[in-house]
């Protein structure tokens, strides 16, 4: 029975340990050699990670700043569409409500008093537009839509001009109801902060004032307008072509006096998009910057790492071999 010393296990263990240790060894330079990153951060710096902590705070806080721009970006991006679509019905109520103006005709009135009340009701759903239940258009009170429906609206305006003799006082009426600063429109109607802006995070230094709100006097005018189009089905109007041709042609002319101005609000928001675009760009290159010093600081010295690798390859090739001898070792050999 062959019998095995204390001794010869001892070494048996040892040699496999280190054989374990070398090739761990080999390993881990291959893969600093493949990736050109270093497995021992701590070592590369010399034991100080001050540099490296302060690299990972930057990216972290360039990361942050990056979310909030892109957020400010598409709250900009949705507000554009919105004020776009909001041009759009404004332009076209005007076409449609000055041709059937031209005609004075009871039906055609009809028809284009409620086309102007379904335009009511999309500019009104356009300027309640939230993003991420945030409300774009009712200035810090993001958590509340800024308007009313239409049905709420014109029914307050029916009211108002409920006493009118004439379509002049009715819209007299009309405007004095939405131009009040202390009621009306901005009391009844009107649900978000009276002045203050939204400041929209670009980057670190920048934050972007949006300042549009549903109670801005050029989309207030839009509103009045297209309000006053659905007025010319009111009770008292009715069956009566001149007054709501009045009504109607009135509406139209001020719809197309405010193209101008919505377009110079959305220039406004353009303009907005425009920093926050740069912003963007200059995000990009500064995170770019802070993880080409960060891959630096991981970086391991190709040459040193491929030396180390064939002196550890060497001396793994050099254990194997004696090993292979030790194991075919016999008695006839050894003497």
């Amino acid at each position: 029975m062959t019998q095995i010393s204390i001794g010869d296990l001892s070494s048996h263990w040892s040699t496999r340990l280190q054989l374990t240790q070398v090739r761990e060894e080999v390993n881990t330079l291959s893969a600093e050699l493949a990736t050109g990153r270093t497995s021992n951060i701590l070592a590369e710096q010399k034991g100080d990670l001050s540099l490296i902590a302060a690299l990972d705070r930057s990216i972290d806080i360039n990361n942050r700043y990056r979310a909030a721009n892109a957020d400010t970006q598409t709250w900009l991006e949705v507000a554009q569409t919105s004020l776009e679509s909001i041009q759009a019905s404004a332009s076209l109520s005007a076409s449609q409500l000055m041709s059937a103006a031209s005609t004075g005709s009871l039906p055609a009135l009809q028809n284009a008093s409620i086309y102007a009340q379904n335009e009511l009701s999309a500019v009104i759903s356009a300027l309640n537009t939230t993003v991420g239940g945030s409300a774009l258009f009712a200035g810090v009170e993001t958590a509340k839509r800024p308007l009313v429906d239409h049905e709420t609206l014109l029914q307050e305006l029916s009211t108002v001009i409920a006493a009118a003799t004439s379509t002049e006082d009715a819209l007299a009426a009309i405007d004095t109801w939405f131009d009040d600063p202390m009621g009306g429109f901005s009391t009844v109607a009107y649900r978000g902060h009276a002045s203050q802006s939204v400041q929209l995070v670009s980057s670190e230094q920048t934050a972007l004032p949006f300042d549009v709100r549903a109670n801005n006097p050029v989309l207030v005018n839009t509103l009045k307008a297209l309000a006053s189009a659905a007025l010319a089905r009111d009770p008292i109007f009715a069956g009566d072509a001149a007054a709501q041709t009045t009504m109607i042609q009135s509406s139209a002319e001020r719809l197309l006096a405010e193209d101008a101005n919505i377009a110079q609000v959305r220039g406004g928001v353009g303009l907005l998009q425009s920093h926050a675009e740069k912003d963007k760009v200059m995000l990009a290159a500064t995170k770019a910057g802070f993880e080409i010093a960060f891959n630096d600081a991981y970086m391991a010295d190709p040459y040193e790492t491929a030396s180390k690798l064939e002196a550890v390859t060497l001396q793994l090739e050099t254990i194997y071999a004696i090993t292979a001898r030790v194991s075919d070792l016999t008695l006839a050999r050894y003497l």
